[in-house]
């Protein structure tokens, strides 16, 4: 699918109406291939779609450069229109029209236009707090002077110096954030390597709750929450973390904090209100919280209900894979049909995985298990999550009894985790990797004494909180079973 294609699809009925409206407005001729092709690609199904047929309707095989440029000529145009039908409902893009409007006018010599926009830029800008754009802004004031002398450069370049120290500490707090959040995304959470970034994110986060800006900028409000998630979040302290999302919640909801611009801040603080409630095993009050969710996906239009659908199919099953698992593994079959990333469907593979495998159907279980480990991403999935879905599936596969499967993976699993089976924090995978070894090679292993004696040592050894909630399958309920 091209980019013209991918963009007429994704357009909603308001914006298809509009941008009907807006070539009607264009004279490209009687014919309006333009417009033809934009009903052929928005009627025809994406498996249908044949770009060679409609270049033939078109221009009859004779002229493919020019069905080249009336494709990206309805591709501006459709750009085009889509801005002018947000432009005043997103105030980011409203910031971006006045300035745009001041450039013009000063192009044009027309100082008093472009001083009239630019402090309409301004104005919404600082009303917004978008950092970025008042770099932009203050820099074309101080070129304007050069040009208007009415304007003193000097308020712009120190209102720039001052906005500069707010976006710096912004920019600092973000970068960080995307890699903190990358490194848990690709790891699912199960990553157990410490790592220096939640370090120098933890020493942001308390600098700023003592920073004076951070009581006046609702932006900086938001991401020293999102930052304390995050931290609170990788220490696996749920309970600190439920207090505080709820909490912080219930503030940002009577201060009036959440709008349009932030919607997603939104969404996500109930999704991790959610899962802490989960951790916390208050199933009920997390279902709860997940359908508050799902009315929050439903404002403005919808506008990010797609985006979050799976992360309320998510809310229902993590739940329900401890209340009903059959209305659990349901659910998992349903998201099959989202189209979301990678990451996604490993997720709804592991947890088939784990769920068959619960309700004791071992074949169901390798069978998405492989589905798992042989999808194109899984190579690009984080080396210790990688790590404990290699474990699990030695469990799974010693349930099933297949030996010489077993013993392959077990050599396998050995030579490829070696480097991480060498780290002490990955002990207890590389210990039990050595009792399925013992499992597999001893008749009637959970009847022989010595055996019986390694598993209760196996389970006597203390395990904080972060370690066991990183386990697909648990290990010590599994071995309890053999006992």
């Amino acid at each position: 699918m091209d980019i013209l294609e991918h963009f007429i699809r994704q357009l909603n009925k308001e914006e298809t109406r509009a941008f009907t409206m807006y070539q009607q407005r264009m004279n490209y001729g009687i014919k309006r291939k333009d417009k033809y092709l934009f009903e052929y690609i928005r009627k025809s199904k994406a498996e249908d779609f044949d770009e060679e047929k409609i270049f033939t309707k078109l221009y009859f095989k004779k002229d493919k450069n020019a069905f080249y440029r009336l494709k990206n000529r309805l591709l501006e145009d459709v750009g085009k229109s889509l801005v002018l039908q947000h432009i005043h409902k997103t105030e980011p893009l409203t910031t971006i029209h006045y300035y745009s409007l001041a450039v013009l006018f000063h192009l044009k010599n027309n100082l008093r236009l472009a001083a009239f926009y630019l402090k309409k830029a301004e104005r919404n800008a600082t009303k917004y707090e978008q950092y970025e754009m008042l770099e932009i802004i203050y820099k074309q004031f101080v070129k304007l002077s050069m040009d208007d002398v009415s304007i003193d450069p000097s308020i712009y370049i120190e209102n720039r110096k001052q906005n500069q120290t707010i976006l710096t500490k912004i920019s600092e707090m973000d970068d960080v954030l995307a890699i903190v959040g990358y490194r848990m995304k690709v790891s699912q959470n199960f990553s157990s390597a410490m790592d220096p970034a939640y370090q120098k994110l933890k020493d942001m986060v308390n600098q700023f709750m003592n920073d004076p800006d951070l009581q006046k900028s609702k932006i900086l409000q938001l991401r020293v929450y999102r930052a304390a998630s995050q931290l609170l979040l990788k220490q696996h302290d749920y309970p600190a973390l439920e207090k505080y999302l709820l909490s912080t919640y219930k503030q940002f909801k009577d201060k009036n904090l959440f709008d349009r611009d932030n919607h997603e801040i939104q969404l996500q603080m109930l999704t991790y209100i959610v899962n802490a409630l989960f951790k916390n095993k208050k199933y009920k009050k997390s279902l709860s919280y997940a359908e508050n969710l799902l009315e929050a996906m439903k404002k403005y239009d919808n506008v990010l209900y797609d985006k979050y659908l799976f992360f309320y199919y998510n809310s229902l099953i993590i739940n329900y894979s401890e209340l009903d698992k059959d209305k659990a593994i349901e659910l998992l079959e349903e998201m099959k049909s989202i189209k979301q990333s990678s990451f996604y469907e490993q997720f709804i593979y592991a947890n088939l995985a784990v769920l068959w495998f619960d309700k004791q159907n071992y074949d169901n279980a390798i069978d998405n298990l492989i589905k798992l480990t042989t999808h194109d991403s899984y190579k690009k999935t984080d080396t210790n999550l990688r790590m404990k879905i290699a474990v699990a599936e030695l469990i799974i596969r010693y349930e099933v009894g297949d030996y010489d499967v077993l013993d392959y993976k077990l050599n396998q699993v050995k030579k490829e985790f070696k480097d991480l089976f060498s780290k002490i924090e990955n002990e207890r995978e590389k210990e039990l990797v050595k009792l399925i070894k013992k499992f597999s090679s001893v008749y009637s292993p959970f009847k022989d004494k010595r055996i019986i004696s390694m598993i209760k040592k196996y389970l006597e050894k203390p395990q904080p909180p972060e370690v066991l909630n990183a386990e697909i399958i648990k290990y010590n309920d599994w071995l309890e079973t053999k006992i």
